[in-house]
Order: structure tokens, then sequence, then C-alpha cells
């Protein structure tokens, strides 16, 4: 009976939590797309892929310092599902101490090593590399906060705060816009600013999920070293590979084709990851964290969560495929050189969407061995491929590296998770077939959907 009334809370949480984000995510989204017209509309199609550069060189970097963040967090979730809030405050704070540390540095060698660390472009563009080292240490305020209120399962705050953020943001373009005029500088400075005046409305958040903590006597001992010679080592070995094939290639596209050959992909690109961001996880990771040794709601979720997702994601990759290409060519007309590109790169979403809820099983399972090698399997392949496809290709050749590369990862995770089965169990035999369990999923989904959004849309009027 009690786990069954641990069943209904944390899915009631998953649910809320869900809501909350989508809410606000609608919200979010649509400031974004103001942004985002805005910042297309004011650049030139070569100014718009150096800002992609300068955001792919800040990525690397910023990559780097946050490295460890999710695998270390799926620990302290774990802890906090075991009871154990001395080893889950400990870890929590070893984390991002070292991360709040690393950004302190990584931020000041930007700033003053620019001219070491990129002597290519001319000097305007490390002037504009040197506003983007600010970012390092509000990104690492932003990810303590956020964090701090996943783990707590306050989802509601730190949804708020994205959209908060590009409302500051969209008030800053639209000063530029009226009183001087957008380029890049404008934009990197509309990006800095806003981040860390949202930074502020994350404070009663995070003072609010500490507060469970504050009486606590956290675990003596590094607890996050220990953790990282266990088996850490892997998957930061793993997460540092794919960053660095993730990141150079706007560098690749710039270096055999053009700087305005990285703003065209990048649209391309982008529109795929702001359809797969409408994937419905953001909250899913703690709830499968705090529960993953439940085996029998593990193969419902994994399941019946797997072949809804793919169903979603086969509509919503449908969908954009009759109308993306209407608000490209109304808003953005110099940008429909994308659209090709763009068509082909739907395919990945459906692919991906196989391996998104058991990939979040094997993180909370800590197989990071597994992970680490196809990782690296993923990269040896990757990096001929880049430098075979581009060059022969152009930029048809990043979107067959991508499907290729989409179709290896799919293959080898489902080999593994089929040797796998007792760890990762999924009934694949229930993917065609609708029956009584597909009805009930889908009513406690509805139920579930229906009764938060009810009291969270009228919470959110006031």
């Amino acid at each position: 009976m009690a786990d069954n009334s641990s069943h209904i809370s944390y899915s009631k949480k998953y649910f809320e939590g869900e809501m909350v984000i989508a809410i606000w995510g609608v919200v979010s989204k649509g400031i974004g797309f103001v942004n985002t017209a805005i910042t297309l509309s004011a650049l030139t199609i070569y100014q718009y892929g150096v800002f992609q550069l300068l955001l792919s060189g800040y990525g690397f970097f910023s990559g780097l310092t946050g490295m460890g963040v999710s695998y270390a967090g799926t620990d302290v979730t774990r802890a906090l599902g075991d009871g154990n809030e001395a080893k889950a405050k400990r870890l929590f704070l070893q984390l991002h101490g070292v991360r709040f540390l690393l950004s302190i540095i990584a931020a000041c060698v930007c700033y003053f090593g620019t001219s070491l660390l990129l002597i290519e472009y001319d000097p305007a563009f490390l002037e504009f590399f040197k506003i983007l080292a600010f970012l390092f240490i509000s990104d690492e305020l932003i990810a303590f906060s956020k964090k701090l209120m996943e783990y707590r399962l306050d989802f509601g705050t730190y949804a708020r705060r994205s959209s908060i953020q590009k409302v500051i943001q969209c008030t800053i373009l639209l000063y530029f816009l009226l009183f001087s005029s957008i380029g890049i500088r404008e934009v990197l400075l509309s990006i800095v600013f806003s981040s860390y005046i949202s930074v502020l409305f994350l404070i009663p958040g995070a003072v609010r999920s500490y507060e469970p903590w504050r009486h606590v006597v956290a675990l003596r001992g590094p607890v996050f070293w220990r953790l990282f010679r266990a088996h850490g080592k892997w998957f930061l070995a793993g997460q540092f590979l794919g960053l660095m094939t993730d990141r150079m290639q706007p560098w690749l596209i710039k270096i055999f084709i053009s700087t305005e050959a990285v703003a065209v992909y990048s649209i391309a690109d982008s529109m795929i990851g702001i359809v797969r961001k409408l994937f419905p996880t953001s909250t899913l990771s703690s709830i499968i964290s705090l529960t993953v040794h439940d085996k029998v709601r593990a193969k419902r979720i994994l399941t019946y969560g797997t072949k809804y997702f793919v169903t979603l994601m086969l509509i919503l990759s449908g969908a954009c495929f009759l109308f993306v290409p209407f608000i490209i060519r109304t808003f953005f007309p110099h940008y429909t050189l994308a659209l090709p590109y763009f068509y082909v790169l739907l395919i990945t979403l459906p692919l991906s969407a196989f391996t998104v809820i058991p990939l979040l099983y094997v993180n909370a399972l800590r197989k990071q061995k597994f992970l680490f090698f196809q990782d690296t399997f993923k990269t040896m392949v990757r990096i001929p491929s880049l430098l075979i496809f581009v060059p022969l290709f152009g930029l048809w050749g990043m979107v067959i590296d991508k499907i290729l590369l989409t179709i290896i990862a799919l293959v080898i995770f489902l080999v593994y998770i089929a040797r796998k089965k007792d760890d990762v169990p999924i009934a694949w035999n229930r993917f065609l077939v609708f029956g009584d369990e597909d009805r009930q999923f889908l009513k406690m989904l509805r139920e579930e959907i229906g009764s938060t959004w009810n009291k969270k849309f009228a919470h959110f009027l006031g």
C-alpha cells in the first residue's frame, strides 16, 4: 500500500512539474521567438554565423566547467531517495564548489587570454568573446539553484526563470532596436545582462530548497572524489568526447565551407532542437532516479513511456514538416536555404525518441562504462565522418553525419538494452498493440494532466 502511495505521489509530482514547465515553456518559447526574430532580422547571415561560432566557443569551455553535473546529480537524487541527506548535501556542495572554481578560472582565461586562444579572427571577434566570459559565473549560479530546486521537486520557480530571462532580454533588445542599433555586441550584452538579472529571481527558490539541509551535518570526506574514482571517470571521459565533437562542428563548417554556411545549418539544426525540447522529460529524470529500484514501475514507464514518446515525436515531426516552412518563409525569408536540410533532419527525431527514457534509466543505474564506450565509438566514427562528408558534400555532409550517428547510436543502444533486459525491461511486443494497459496508462495520463492543468492554470491566473 505504501509503495502504491509512493507511486501516486511521484506520479503527481511528475505531471505537476511537467505542466508547470509546459505552461511557462509556452510563455518562454513565445518570447524566445520574438528574441530570435529580432536577432535574425537585425543580423546579416554572416553576422549570425559569427554569433554561432562565438556561442560554440563559449559552449565548449562552459561544458568543461559543467562536466559531471548530471552524473553526480543522479547520485545526489539517489541519496535523497534513500534518505541519506548528509551524503546528498556533501556531494552537492563539493560538486558545485568545484564547478564554481572552474567557472571563475574559465571566465578569467577567456577574458584575459582570448588573444592566445583564438588568433584567426580580428580584434572585434576577441572583444565579443570577452563579453561572453561573464556568463560563466551566472551560468553556474543558475545551475546551482536549478539543481537544488530540481532535487526538491520545485519545478515552478526555475521554470519561470527562463521566461523572466527572455522577457528581460527582449526588453534590452527592443531598447537597442528603438534607440540605437543591433549588432553582435548588443545581442551578446542582452544575453549576459538578462542572465545576471534572472539569477535574482532564483534566490528565494534556492533558499527554500536548501532549507531541509540547513540543520543537516554533511557527510565528512571527499565524497565526490571517491565517486569519481569509482565510476565517474567513465562518464566524464565520454562527456568530454561528446562535447568536443559537438562544439567542433560549426568550426568545421566555417573552415571547409563558409561563415554564412554556419548560420544556415545552425537554423536547420536549431529548429530540430526546438522540436526535441518539446519532449516532456524535464522532470522525468528526477522521478526515475528516485524510483529506479522498482522493477514493476520501471517496466511500465519504459514500455509505455517510450511507446508514446515515439508516437508523439512522429506527430510533432509531421506537424513541423507542414508548418515550419510557412514560418521561415514569412518571417525569415533569407533563411529558406535551411529548409531542405531541416526536412531531412526531421528523420532523426522519431529515431532518437526510442532511447530517451531508456537512457535516463541507464544513467540512473550508473552504467557509465557502457555510456563511455558508446560515446567513444561514436566519436571514433564521427570525426572521420565529418572530415570526409563535409569537404565532399558541404552542408549535406553535416546532414549525412547526423543521420548516420543517430542510427549507429540507436542500434548500439538497442543491442545493449536487449542484453540487459533485466535492468532495462521493455516489452517491445506492446508497441504495435493497443490494449487495456494502454487505456489505463492514457487514462491516468489524461487525468493527471487535466487535474494539474486546472490547478496550475487557476493559480497562474491568480
